[in-house]
């Protein structure tokens, strides 16, 4: 059995048996026209493959991988190579076993001990890896029973990527591409050729995550080393009441509200942004569900804010469903902060109304929402929706009182002094944040605390009393987010439950911080954009406005269309015939 095949002791013993007591399959060819018919029909019939270097070929199904390569000149006809191939079945590969060891299986075939095994000998024109002949296919051929009736893998396969969709990418890495018009360039390209297909057995057609660094690592290996109107006017000329003119046709259709700055008449540009998909991701996630509201900004070279409202679909990723912009005010001294109550709950009476009605009749109502600490934004949500349930996200909850122990640990010598105060009040917040679900029993455990640090401050040791000092000025400040019941509603375990409740799913189900919000704020900031930046400056407005409309919102959409034809595309590959040892071919291909 040859060494690197990776057998545990048990099944590499029992080959070596077998081979002893039975003997192996052994086959030559000579290289006429008979033999040769014969070496393909066999390498057919055991699901063998040669990996050719403009072509996927391995079908992602099959239940053979190459463990091991040779390759030799062929000594007599320096032209040509031998290739001597040793196949291992992944139903016996034991993954705690050679170079490659690891504690978790990641082969999607389970291990049953088959001993099938084959050693390929071919040879190939050394310049263009063209095979000319099979010289030889032995091992042991045989599956095992349990293995013919293995017919789904226990994970999804690795699937490469198609070459020529690589190579396309690669072409375009060398023209200084941006990665995000990279993407859509190797999507059209893909789409044309196999349209509707994220792709068929031997390899996918769409660029995933981890394509990237593969791509930048092939380039490097190649290379030696690892405007004339202002925007508020293209703005108005795009979306003004009368007789618009956008460069997008249908991009009217994606805006709810458009306000211009007429000087003496509005002191605010506004726009709200709503697509058609954004619209039905309202009704079906946000209507009567939890919605994330967060304000932003520096997202374009204008003294702009963002209100993004975002829902969270039934796999718990957030779907944006309202971009709200305005600018700030002329007069104002901070400009990212020029925003009261008042206008966020006219910009959202606004989504209202202008959101219309749900399919069935009903006006749009969230009836939990997420935040930040912003109590203008929580206010805007609870005059707009009277029977919101509001929650504080617990991220900006729990780093606003880490934030608060350090400001109130500021006397306290720097060291295990203060590093002891600070994991005692850390321990009681924590729990307190994930634990606690009685209103009284929190007052409990706050009046307990407070009671301990006060003895505390009576201790003779200077030290003890300046920990004391510390730790009480911090739960003085604390003491706000306990002191009425809404206000522990809002961040506590308790209000998580509450919300369950309201909505009528798992409480795991309930999304407790604005992470995927604050996820998307930074995709719209960096990286949807990154390729419209002239160094480093950030797009105008119009152009960030047209951008979104036209490109950063139907991709998004797409994105979610083709993640979820992956998923399942790649569920469908887990399974083939029974009794089968190889899988089937498949016609599906890229032009």
């Amino acid at each position: 059995v040859p060494k690197h095949l990776r057998y545990s002791t048990a099944t590499r013993d029992a080959i070596n048996e077998h081979i002893k007591s039975i003997g192996m399959d052994i086959h030559k060819f000579t290289y006429s026209i008979e033999d040769q018919s014969k070496a393909q029909a066999l390498s057919i019939e055991l699901g063998l493959y040669t990996p050719q270097k403009y072509e996927n070929t391995r079908n992602v199904q099959s239940k053979l991988a190459i463990q091991h390569t040779k390759t030799l000149a062929v000594t007599t006809a320096p032209k040509f190579e031998r290739h001597t191939r040793i196949f291992q079945c992944q139903a016996g590969i034991d993954n705690g076993v050679g170079p490659n060891a690891s504690k978790n299986r990641q082969i999607p075939w389970r291990n049953v001990g088959c001993s099938f095994w084959v050693r390929y000998s071919t040879v190939h024109v050394a310049v263009t890896g063209e095979c000319i002949g099979i010289d030889q296919i032995s091992g042991v051929f045989d599956h095992c029973d349990a293995c013919l009736d293995l017919v789904e893998m226990d994970r999804d396969p690795l699937i490469p990527l198609n070459i020529d969709v690589c190579n396309h990418a690669l072409d375009l890495l060398r023209q200084k591409t941006p990665l995000a018009l990279l993407r859509d360039q190797c999507l059209k390209y893909s789409e044309k050729r196999c349209p509707g297909l994220p792709g068929n057995h031997q390899s996918r057609f769409h660029l995933v995550g981890g394509d990237i660094s593969s791509l930048y690592r092939t380039i490097a290996q190649e290379l030696g080393i690892d405007q004339k109107s202002a925007a508020e006017e293209n703005l108005d000329l795009w979306f003004r009441a009368k007789d618009p003119s956008p460069p997008v046709p249908g991009m009217g259709e994606s805006v709810l509200h458009y306000q211009p700055h007429v000087e003496g008449q509005t002191d605010r540009f506004e726009l709200i942004i709503c697509s058609e998909q954004m619209r039905d991701a309202l009704w079906k996630f946000g209507h009567k569900k939890q919605v994330l509201m967060d304000l932003t900004f520096g997202f374009c070279s204008a003294p702009l804010l963002l209100t993004i409202l975002m829902v969270i679909d039934d796999n718990g990723k957030g779907i944006p469903v309202a971009f709200i912009v305005f600018t700030a005010r002329k007069s104002a001294k901070a400009a990212h902060a020029d925003y009261n109550t008042a206008l966020l709950t006219r910009h959202l009476q606004m989504f209202k109304e202008k959101i219309g009605k749900s399919p069935s009749g009903e006006d749009l109502t969230f009836l939990v929402a997420n935040t930040d600490n912003d109590t203008r934004e929580r206010k805007a949500l609870a005059t707009t929706f009277p029977d919101i349930l509001l929650l504080l996200c617990s991220f900006h909850t729990a780093q606003s009182w880490k934030n608060g122990i350090n400001r109130s640990l500021a006397g306290v010598p720097k060291g295990e002094e203060r590093q002891a105060v600070r994991k005692r009040l850390g321990s009681f917040v924590w729990r307190l944040l994930h634990e606690v679900i009685d209103h009284d029993e929190a007052l409990d455990l706050y009046r307990q605390e407070r009671e301990y640090w006060e003895g505390q401050s009576k201790h003779r040791s200077m030290a003890k009393r300046k920990q004391a000092e510390g730790a009480l000025k911090f739960l003085k400040y604390f003491h706000s987010y306990l002191g009425t019941k809404a206000m522990w509603l809002s961040w506590s375990m308790a209000g998580v439950i509450k919300a369950a409740e309201y909505l009528g799913i798992p409480v795991q189900k309930i999304t407790r911080t604005n992470n995927p919000l604050e996820n998307f704020n930074g995709l719209v900031k960096n990286h949807y954009f990154e390729q419209y930046k002239h160094s480093g400056r950030l797009p105008r407005v119009d152009y960030w406005v047209q951008c979104m409309i036209a490109s950063v919102i139907p991709a998004f959409f797409d994105k979610r269309i083709r993640k979820q034809q992956m998923t399942d595309y790649r569920h469908a590959l887990r399974h083939i015939q029974p009794g089968s040892s190889h899988a089937a071919e498949e016609t599906a291909e890229l032009d």
